[in-house]
């Protein structure tokens, strides 16, 4: 799965690179879970994260590790696509940019999580990059599907709740 991070900033762009090198390579065998903010850990200054855009109960705020959502998004895409099981994924509280609506997975550290299971029978392994263009790419490979077997991800809109009205809040730091 590839998704546009051509107009990210900096911080963002490093954080989605640190991310992506955290889960570059990661083998998930036959039968077991993976765990986003396990095998990512805490997002924080100390492990290179920095401050970028986030989404806060649905307020823009900056972050460590804003943007590393991107990549679990990503991630998500591709291991539907490859068809390993999803046993959680959460939404944002509202619409993003590098994916279509309801395609993304949220991710916070330590409450809310992206976890995957490999049905398969054999492992499959990984692959993330930041390519040259600012694109994410996550890629899950391993056996192939059975002949014939493919899947997509599709969304069905069945509600929406107009926002509020905006309002700005002082925050003296």
């Amino acid at each position: 799965a590839v998704t546009p991070a051509a107009a990210s900033s900096a911080s963002r762009l490093t954080n989605i690179a640190l991310a992506l090198d955290a889960i570059d390579g990661v083998e998930i065998g036959q039968g077991q879970t993976f765990s986003f903010n396990q095998t990512t850990g805490q997002r924080t200054p100390q492990k290179g994260y920095q401050s970028a855009g986030a989404i806060d109960n649905g307020v823009m705020v900056q972050e460590p590790g804003g943007g590393v959502c991107q990549v679990s998004t990503t991630l998500f895409n591709a291991a539907a696509k490859a068809g390993l099981n999803i046993l959680s994924r959460s939404p944002h509280s509202r619409a993003v940019g590098y994916v279509s609506l309801g395609l993304d997975a949220m991710v916070d550290w330590p409450s809310v999580d992206l976890r995957l299971s490999n049905p398969g029978d054999g492992p499959v392994y990984l692959v993330g990059e930041l390519d040259g263009d600012k694109r994410v790419k996550v890629s899950v490979y391993g056996k192939k599907l059975p002949e014939g077997t493919s899947y997509a991800l599709s969304v069905q809109v069945t509600g929406s709740t107009p926002p509020g009205e905006d309002r700005f809040i002082a925050d003296p730091t």
